[in-house]
């Protein structure tokens, strides 16, 4: 076992950046073709039905320089951190000298802007190893968490913004994208995917849903496919430039008690950490909708699901599986790692759940589950959330007592702002999905309720008399 802490670090460089690598390699390409050498698959071509559709819209984006007044509030907006990337310079730091620092700051940016340049030194990762469960002894159990410099967090937030406005003002984002948006979240997809399906269950209809997995995807994205993408999509020569600065030549290194790794260079993913790794993957997926044709597409980032629905069940699994191969050659394409042994289907017919099977899904056969976690939420295959529910109560009654555990030793005023964290944070989350409401305010005082608001209500009130040593009479 090593125990010097340069070596560890090193060991850990080198298992970081071999993992990302074995991934790509491992990603399905198109077969050689002695006869045509040129010719690319369509269902390989990342970019041919992207340009078919942009063709003709005449899009342009430039990126622009900001004023201090931009670059002053986004410093202003900064939390303030004790982590440090490579300059040893926190945000905590830049916030409070944010009124003298400013003026450099934004020289910077604006160079790096004009020049298409990013500056070298933020390129560079700082990483620290996090384990993550098991043997502490064994490097796949533990992840990488990459710092970066903070004040390039603010050259990258500029951009990002303004390619944000961009790409919203333009309409070119998917309607299925919830992820890294304004006034979208996991809650606004899971309410857009639950009309879908409550709506076809009330028809009878034949419904299917296929969640796939993507292993480490933000870390696969190849800097090529996206630079061509933003091509397509109008950015200019310079805008290009500095987008490929940006992403080349990055370094990491891992720190181990204080004892630094060599550096190791990163030419593949966008960086974790990044202001811009969310707004460049969920551009990457953009077009993922021109791949199908007969189901609908929820994604939250990583998460994607296809909605199948059909008036019978042969129809059904034939389309299930045109649609399931098409998104899963848009992940190859794409250079994202299909994880076919983490898919998963769920099948409800005509309002109830049944067992089936979809053949040759990537190669792979997927049977069906009853109850599936989609963004943090256990959804049954007969759109009953029972089982979320039931393990939402058991964890609810696991904070219960740990409340009752640190009640006597927690000064009043804190116990109900830890409550609020632990306990009713977890609660109130999903519950516009999960939970039916009540609208009848007799309903309500004769304590006619729903089952499961019933019995959260009812965890929630063994909570209070908790905090506040109340006996169980107590109103």
């Amino acid at each position: 076992m090593i125990e010097d802490p340069q070596q560890v670090a090193d060991t850990f460089n080198v298992f970081f950046k071999e993992k990302v690598e074995k991934l790509a390699g491992s990603i399905k390409k198109q077969p050689i073709n002695s006869r045509i050498p040129d010719y690319i698959d369509p269902d390989y071509d990342p970019f041919i039905r992207l340009r078919e559709k942009l063709r003709g819209s005449n899009l342009k984006f430039n990126l622009k320089t900001v004023s201090e007044k931009v670059v002053l509030g986004l410093l202003k907006a900064l939390k303030s951190k004790k982590s440090f990337g490579i300059d040893g310079i926190t945000s905590e730091v830049l916030k409070i000298g944010s009124n003298v620092l400013v003026v450099p700051l934004t020289y910077i940016v604006n160079s790096s802007i004009t020049t298409g340049k990013y500056p070298s030194l933020w390129k560079i990762a700082k990483v620290i190893a996090v384990h993550k469960k098991g043997d502490k002894k064994i490097l796949k159990n533990y992840r990488p968490v990459s710092l970066l410099a903070v004040a390039g967090m603010i050259l990258e937030k500029v951009v990002a913004l303004q390619i944000e406005e961009f790409f919203e003002n333009n309409g070119l984002l998917g309607s299925f994208q919830f992820a890294f948006r304004r006034n979208k979240g996991t809650i606004s997809e899971l309410l857009t995917l639950l009309d879908i399906l409550l709506e076809a269950k009330e028809m009878k209809r034949e419904i299917m849903i296929i969640l796939y997995d993507l292993s480490a995807a933000f870390d696969t994205v190849p800097h090529q496919i996206l630079i061509e993408k933003l091509r397509l999509y109008g950015f200019c020569q310079l805008s290009l430039k500095w987008m490929k600065s940006y992403l080349s030549n990055r370094k990491q290194f891992v720190e181990v008690s204080g004892k630094r790794s060599s550096e190791q260079e990163m030419n593949i993913g966008t960086p974790q950490g990044s202001r811009l790794s969310p707004l460049l993957f969920i551009i990457l997926m953009a077009d993922l909708d021109l791949w199908t044709e007969n189901s609908n597409l929820s994604n939250f980032a990583d998460d994607t699901q296809s909605i199948i629905v059909s008036d019978d069940r042969k129809n059904l699994l034939e389309t299930a599986a045109i649609e399931a191969n098409s998104v899963i050659s848009f992940f190859n394409s794409n250079g994202l790692v299909n994880n076919a042994d983490k898919a998963a289907v769920l099948y409800n017919s005509k309002g109830k759940s049944e067992d089936i099977t979809i053949e040759n899904v990537g190669g792979e056969n997927l049977a069906s589950t009853y109850s599936e976690k989609l963004l943090g939420l256990h959804i049954n295959a007969d759109f009953q959330w029972t089982t979320h529910v039931d393990n939402l109560s058991i964890e609810l009654k696991k904070r219960t007592g740990i409340l009752r555990r640190i009640r006597n030793r927690v000064p009043k005023e804190k116990i109900n702002m830890i409550a609020e964290a632990i306990f009713n944070s977890l609660l109130r989350y999903g519950v516009a999905v999960f939970l039916k409401p009540v609208y009848d305010e007799e309903d309500l005082k004769a304590r006619k309720l729903p089952k499961n608001t019933n019995t959260l209500q009812t965890l929630q009130n063994s909570m209070i008399r908790v905090i506040y040593g109340l006996k169980i009479h107590c109103k």
